[in-house]
């Protein structure tokens, strides 16, 4: 399984990234802290809007709505926002491709979204408590688990999980579909933590580069 992370430079966005897998590629780009509509405003904190976006924009449905709630999630608690009253940070993901399709993707997607934006915070210089580093995984009716699965393994799966771990590895999120014993699950967090643990080294590998670039 390839991965990989960059730094696009994006028009008005003040920090951008983008997570690619073999199978799943997003862009992130991140605004803020900026002006915030009075009736969104929040006296203490900086409100949050995420925003998913696929290739096709006519096919914008209850499943992206759920997605950006879902990041809302994820994201939300390792963000200060109280360091920014007031305003407005605001987090788009654009989907550039997914390995299956539909809600069959949606794990995928989700995964790939979540990786992008902890980057693009950090891009757009917004002051965190942690990171996280997200993975998706299937699990088959045999015991198998996939990271990044493809489409084969999405439709054999009998369940399917996004697990996050922050860079203190610990578990912060997860979201999971299907049928599965505790057990089960169990051996899902597991496995997760291996891979949300490669993903944070490549994030600090990449991160660091770009620094690197940045002050020559």
């Amino acid at each position: 399984m390839t991965v990989s992370a960059e730094f696009p430079e994006l028009h008005k966005a003040d920090g951008s990234a983008c997570w690619k897998t073999d199978v799943t590629e997003v862009i992130c780009s991140v605004a803020g802290p900026i002006e915030v509509k009075q009736r969104d405003e929040l006296p203490g904190e900086a409100a949050l809007e995420p925003v998913i976006g696929k290739l096709k924009a006519d096919n914008i449905d209850t499943r992206e709505k759920l997605m950006e709630r879902l990041v809302r999630k994820a994201i939300a608690p390792i963000i200060l926002v109280d360091q920014h009253p007031r305003t407005l940070i605001q987090i788009v993901c654009q989907v550039i491709s997914v390995g299956a399709p539909d809600c069959l993707g949606m794990p995928l997607v989700l995964a790939a979204a979540l990786n992008a934006t902890c980057l693009a915070l950090i891009d757009a210089g917004i002051s965190l408590d942690s990171t996280i580093s997200a993975t998706a995984i299937a699990l088959s009716a045999d015991g198998v688990i996939s990271e990044n699965p493809d489409k084969t393994a999405l439709l054999n799966a009998k369940s399917t999980h996004v697990v996050c771990y922050n860079v203190q590895d610990r578990a912060v999120f997860s979201e999971s579909n299907g049928s599965f014993s505790w057990d089960e699950f169990s051996l899902c967090l597991r496995q997760a933590r291996g891979f949300c643990l490669k993903s944070h080294e490549l994030m600090y590998e990449r991160l660091t580069k770009k620094i690197s670039t940045d002050i020559r």
